[in-house]
């Protein structure tokens, strides 16, 4: 799975993260887990950090 997206980076800073949550749609006629078995449907996050940027940019926001 990929996620393209973009920031500039003088919104990020050391320290930034970000996460995004997503879930999954249902297919027609299918529902979802019995949540007294499963405990409902899966929570399911994208995390994004200063280690996700390339190199370059990682200097960049380190100084």
């Amino acid at each position: 799975m990929a996620v393209l997206f973009s920031i500039p980076t003088n919104h990020l800073s050391k320290e930034w993260h970000i996460e995004i949550p997503f879930s999954f749609k249902e297919a027609p006629g299918h529902c979802c887990r019995d949540s007294n078995e499963w405990e409902g449907q899966p929570e399911l996050n994208l995390s994004y950090s200063l280690e996700d940027l390339p190199d370059r940019i990682q200097v960049a926001l380190k100084k």
